[in-house]
C-alpha cells in the first residue's frame, strides 16, 4: 500500500519536470 506522503513528492517531481520541459521548449523556439 502506497501512502499519500509517498505520492506527493512524485506529483511535485512530475510538475517540476513538465515545467522544465516547457521552459526548454520555449527557449528552443525563441532562440532557434
Amino acid at each position: 500500500q502506497i501512502a499519500e506522503t509517498d505520492i506527493a513528492p512524485l506529483k511535485r517531481q512530475a510538475v517540476y519536470d513538465s515545467l522544465v520541459l516547457g521552459l526548454s521548449d520555449f527557449h528552443a523556439r525563441k532562440y532557434s
